[in-house]
């Protein structure tokens, strides 16, 4: 199909076509013709024209609809910046462009009091234009303005735009916001700009899924910061939710920091499976250091009633051990549980041969070569 630019001279001259016909031709059925007809529209500058032109923004084509916007904003009628404002909402990008430039053209500088005004008027399908176009132009001001409106949803999105536009001062209000939904898209914002302070503050929120978000943003920023990871640990041991405890011991996993080490051993005591495997699994990955570890996962094993749990504790605890094997002689000393240590013969084992970890009788973990199971002892476990 071929393609027509918006100002090209394969298009009639304006002052040839009279405004009824060319406003006749947007009706037409091919939208090649709406188009060159809304493009010598706007050659012919007749202000009488807005009015249909404002009824084809709603054209099932989207190079239509541009161009529409383009010849709305040639001609200079403030009657087309509420029909232009809804455009900013369209799935084109480039329609949408088309409508911000436009918008722009037609109220200048005070695009963003005019936006805000719709917003607080809040017509109907309005307000969320608005905010599009808040969002378009990016300035913190009236974003900031935003944050005092009544609906939830508009707050959310103006702590989106301030997140994108490193506005800190106004995203700190937001972390004091009545809705969670709010409190929770401000953490993510707060990350993105590594404001640590609000993070540590927003973990006591009343709320889980924002305390979860604030676990996620730390991690993120400076996840090996002394105070982020004793705030993380503290996170992981003691938060009410099991959620929030799951998620700070899996970004600790991730961390591998034996700073984390004695949180996460109070943690392998909880009643929600999540948390104790979501710590034993963290324990595994620091590897040596949490070797005073190995005591309360093999308690823990031979307590857990499921055979996938106990799957999960027995990887932990063979981690741990297979990296004291490897780890310095002090490293192993300070570490091992007392009364606990490593046996020569895990060390000395044929190439090969893994290790399988076992409960001894109180001297220690004991370690053998594994034996293949048969087939049909897949119960046996």
């Amino acid at each position: 199909m071929r393609r027509y630019s918006l100002m090209t001279d394969e298009h009639p001259p304006a002052d040839a076509a009279s405004l009824e016909a060319l406003v006749a031709q947007l009706g037409s059925r091919r939208w090649d013709q709406r188009r060159r007809a809304a493009v010598a529209l706007r050659r012919l500058g007749d202000p009488r024209a807005v009015a249909p032109l404002i009824g084809c923004l709603e054209d099932r084509s989207a190079e239509v609809r541009r161009a529409v916007a383009l010849t709305l904003a040639s001609l200079g009628d403030v009657a087309a910046i509420e029909p232009l404002t809804r455009l900013l909402l369209d799935r084109e990008e480039r329609v949408r462009d088309a409508a911000h430039r436009a918008l722009l053209h037609l109220s200048g500088s005070s695009l963003p009091d005019l936006l805000v005004g719709m917003l607080e008027q809040g017509a109907e399908g309005a307000p969320p234009a608005a905010l599009a176009g808040l969002v378009r132009l990016g300035d913190p001001e009236p974003l900031a303005r935003v944050l005092d409106h009544p609906n939830w949803a508009f707050r959310r999105g103006a702590v989106v735009a301030l997140g994108h536009a490193r506005a800190l001062p106004p995203l700190l209000r937001a972390v004091d916001d009545a809705h969670p939904a709010v409190r929770h898209a401000a953490m993510a914002a707060l990350g993105q700009l590594k404001a640590t302070a609000p993070l540590l503050s927003a973990l006591a929120d009343r709320e889980p899924g924002v305390r979860r978000a604030a676990v996620v943003a730390l991690a993120s920023i400076r996840g090996k910061d002394a105070a982020v990871l004793d705030a993380l640990a503290r996170v992981a041991s003691t938060d009410q939710a099991p959620a929030v405890r799951v998620s700070a011991a899996r970004v600790l996993c991730r961390l591998r920091s034996a700073r984390a080490v004695a949180p996460l051993i109070q943690a392998l005591g909880a009643t929600d499976p999540q948390v104790y495997l979501a710590a034993a699994a963290a324990l595994g990955r620091i590897g040596a250091p949490a070797g005073i570890a190995l005591g309360p996962l093999e308690a823990r094993l031979k307590s857990e009633p499921s055979w996938r749990a106990r799957r999960h504790l027995r990887q932990a605890i063979r981690a741990i051990t297979l990296a004291l094997q490897n780890a310095p002689a002090e490293l192993v000393t300070a570490s091992a549980p007392e009364g606990v240590g490593t046996e020569p013969e895990a060390a000395a084992a044929p190439a090969g041969r893994g290790t399988e970890l076992l409960s001894g009788d109180g001297n220690g973990v004991e370690s053998k070569p594994s034996q293949k199971r048969p087939w049909w002892r897949f119960w046996d476990d």
